[in-house]
């Protein structure tokens, strides 16, 4: 917590400087480092599958690519059942 002047505080956020009213304000004199610590965990948990699930559908794209591309190369099954350009 920053310093109180007449009823302020002064506080730093995000970069950049806000007064908040000292009556608002509240010392946090302790933390639940357990609580953070799971949080945290979910949190890392929550992102690592994300990114699997993001790399999963980028390979699929990918195969789908190479499948369209060698699909036309290598029969007429698309072009006669109206899966390829015209």
């Amino acid at each position: 917590m920053g310093e109180e002047t007449n009823g302020w505080c002064e506080i730093y956020y995000q970069g950049k400087t806000a007064f908040v009213p000292a009556a608002d304000m509240t010392a946090a004199t302790s933390l639940d480092a357990e609580a953070l610590d799971q949080e945290m965990q979910k949190i890392g948990e929550e992102d690592a599958a994300f990114i699997e699930s993001l790399e999963m559908q980028r390979k699929a794209i990918a195969r789908s690519v190479e499948n369209y591309y060698y699909c036309f190369n290598c029969c007429s099954f698309c072009y006669r059942f109206g899966f390829g350009i015209a």
